[in-house]
């Protein structure tokens, strides 16, 4: 399996569609850490130091667009990769996501397969 040493880490508020999203992306051959409060993402992040990271973009305290442009002012963490979801697919939500630096954008409720077809590409792109 190819994404078996490849780790993910996920921030999202929710801790159904963390659950979710762990079981799809585990199956798959993947690592993943959750973070339920998003005030952690960061120190978990550069712990983890993981090949991805997928970012709700409305959570409580700091929005995920806000917390993508903290990480990619870190030297540490900047090249991670961001993949953005809500359950917005509104057109301004979207560019709000990619502006802040996201790679791509996906909305909820999450089909598991498009989930994994965009983290595949995005890990392949950074082989």
């Amino acid at each position: 399996m190819a994404a078996a040493r490849k780790s993910v880490v996920l921030v999202d508020d929710e801790p159904i569609v963390c659950e979710t999203v762990r079981i799809t992306l585990t199956a798959r051959g993947y690592r993943v850490k959750t973070v339920e409060d998003p005030s952690h993402a960061v120190d978990t992040i550069r712990k983890a130091k993981p090949d991805l990271i997928i970012l709700d973009l409305y959570m409580p305290n700091i929005d995920g667009a806000s917390l993508c442009r903290q990480l990619k002012e870190d030297e540490e963490l900047k090249d991670i990769p961001v993949l953005f979801f809500s359950g917005s697919s509104k057109p301004v939500d979207v560019m709000s996501g990619l502006k802040a630096g996201g790679y791509d954008y996906v909305a909820k409720p999450i089909d598991g397969e498009e989930l994994l077809a965009k983290v595949e590409a995005i890990l392949g792109l950074k082989r």
